[in-house]
């Protein structure tokens, strides 16, 4: 009996360290570093078989992308009972920028894909940069905010970029890597 549960607690051990490296595989990417993502997470993700995946990477069919949520701010208006009010208005947006890398093969087995090295974020997003009529409300009735474009006031201004998230896409379907609640 006690042999029998060595090995139950072996097996739930071996277990938790599985689920443990699995965990951990999805943590080798940052933005601002780079790095490695494993073929099983983007076969995971895309639900594909090896097969699948080996034919994706040869016909060059896979893309990753990082996504990054930026806060933007610009000066607004509104005329209440024929009083101009201004206030500056802040509104989120999220930004999407493409991921370059390499494909990394296993030494032992010719074209055999093991996982990518990706690039670090970089470049300019391919998200076109929100307007003030993005930022405020665009309409015309009395009690609705509008672009302030006096000058003095300035325009729309980057703030904070928070959370991103890592995707593949294939075919049109994108899947999530890496949340970006991490």
């Amino acid at each position: 009996m006690k042999h029998k549960f060595t090995i139950v607690v072996a097996t739930a051990t071996a277990g938790l360290l599985c689920t443990a490296a699995a965990a951990l595989a999805l943590n080798l990417y940052t933005p601002d570093q780079g790095g490695f993502v494993g073929k099983g997470d983007v076969q995971t993700a895309l639900l594909m078989n090896n097969e699948q995946i080996q034919t994706a990477v040869k016909d060059n069919k896979l893309a990753f992308s990082y996504d990054s949520s930026v806060e933007y701010s610009a000066p607004c208006f509104k005329v209440v009972g024929g009083t101009r009010q201004t206030d500056t208005k802040y509104k989120t947006f999220t930004e999407t920028f493409t991921v370059a890398g390499t494909v990394v093969y296993d030494a032992r087995r010719k074209n055999q894909v093991n996982g990518f090295d990706l690039d670090p974020v970089t470049g300019t997003s391919s998200t076109t940069a929100p307007t003030h009529d993005d930022i405020c409300a665009s309409s015309v009735s009395e009690n609705d905010w509008q672009p302030d474009l006096d000058p003095e006031k300035g325009g729309v201004t980057t703030g904070a970029s928070s959370g991103g998230g890592l995707y593949v896409s294939y075919n049109g379907r994108t899947r999530v890597l890496i949340p970006s609640s991490l």
